[in-house]
């Protein structure tokens, strides 16, 4: 707690004083002298999947380049990537164990510094964002792209504000815009490894649900950072909720219902677990590998689930989803399609979140953007995606 306290009011300055710093450090990427390329994004599955079109875009644009990517994933996330040719190496950015801490931190950037990388393209936003970019500083590359957010990111040399609009995927492409990348050609920026669809459909097979059931994937989590706290109830639907949908989805969709995600710890998983018990439910909470759950969504015929990691696997799989949104936006989380429809009160307070780098986590209306989300308007919502041909006819298989 105490180290916190000093950190906040630390980063606070840097934070204050970086933006009339900034335009000392910007320069134009001198794109022939590229050889080496760290990518660096941490945060959660749904923030490493973003910058999958950023990846497809450095590889076609600047072959024969070698790309490592920094994450807390490894090579395991990029078996979803659909072309693993372009990242030639991957190391671990452990926050919750090797680096934790600030001496391991230095530490690996200067273990990375002698890799001597010509670029680092780092989008990270959000909590963290300060660190990311003097992390970045410190691994010394002479090309440094990232986001800015009021100074936030004023050791990058090549920057853009992080915007309200458009996504963030979009936005990290633009990044690379600016450094004199050419933007990639519209591409399917995800894929089930085929080991993963197999035990998927081996899963189903278990649990009774025939070929040909219509499925539906409900994924009631949200990841949680012990760094900064946890605070699931400004990005997570209320369990009670989820509950009625449980047992109203079976008969307003016809569906079965297969629940995804982490194990849930909050006192309102009883009240989940009793709406799961009435209803023909396959809990699978803690019990599949992320390649078995991209198998098990990409075999749904819809998905239905709060701003989270299996969010952006259903977006990136074209899957037909319903995304539940409270303190966050969804036009600035997830690419627009007609293969997904937010749910989002767009309040007057909202978004309290829009990927500062510091956010105070108060909020005097009782998350109203997410608690007045009824069960009612989610059903409503599933109800019309199902009933589009288009949703069946555009998907491609998983």
């Amino acid at each position: 707690m105490m180290k916190q306290r000093l950190k906040r009011p630390l980063l606070r300055l840097l934070w204050s004083t970086g933006a009339a710093a900034s335009p000392w450090l910007d320069r134009p990427a001198d794109l022939g002298r590229v050889r080496r390329i760290l990518v660096f994004q941490g945060g959660g599955i749904g923030d490493v999947i973003r910058v999958f079109p950023a990846l497809r875009a450095l590889h076609q644009a600047l072959p024969g380049t070698s790309i490592t990517s920094l994450t807390q994933y490894g090579a395991n996330l990029f078996r979803l990537f659909p072309r693993p040719e372009a990242v030639t190496d991957h190391v671990v950015y452990d926050l919750q164990g090797a680096h934790r801490g600030l001496l391991p931190k230095i530490r690996l950037a200067l273990a990375l510094r002698r890799r001597r990388f010509d670029m680092i393209f780092s989008p990270n936003y959000g909590l963290g964002m300060i660190e990311a970019a003097i992390f970045s500083f410190l691994v010394g590359a002479p090309c440094r792209i990232g986001f800015d957010h009021g100074g936030a990111g004023f050791l990058y040399t090549i920057k853009r504000n992080l915007a309200p609009t458009p996504s963030i995927q979009e936005q990290a492409l633009a990044l690379l815009a600016a450094a004199g990348l050419p933007l990639p050609c519209p591409e399917r920026y995800l894929q089930v490894p085929e080991d993963g669809l197999v035990h998927a459909q081996a899963i189903l097979r278990h649990a009774g649900i025939p070929e040909g059931c219509r499925l539906v994937v409900v994924a009631p989590e949200v990841k949680t950072d012990a760094r900064y706290g946890s605070f699931p109830e400004y990005r997570a639907w209320p369990l009670a909720h989820m509950a009625v949908l449980l047992r109203e989805i079976p008969r307003r969709l016809h569906a079965r219902v297969v629940l995804l995600g982490r194990p849930l710890a909050d006192s309102g998983a009883l009240g989940l677990e009793a709406g799961a018990a009435a209803a023909p439910v396959v809990n699978l909470l803690g019990e599949t590998t992320l390649a078995e759950a991209a198998g098990l969504i990409g075999s749904a015929q819809l998905f239905i689930g709060n701003d989270s990691g299996l969010l952006h696997v259903a977006v990136g799989l074209q899957v037909p989803s319903v995304a539940i949104f409270g303190a966050t936006a969804p036009h600035q989380v997830i690419p627009q399609s007609d293969m997904c429809v937010s749910l989002w009160k767009g309040l007057p307070c909202s978004p309290c979140f829009s990927h500062q780098p510091l956010f105070d986590l108060v909020c005097p209306f009782g998350v109203a953007c997410l608690t007045t989300i009824t069960p009612a308007e989610v059903l409503e919502a599933a109800e019309r995606l199902l009933a589009r041909p288009q949703a069946a006819a555009q998907r491609p298989p998983p």
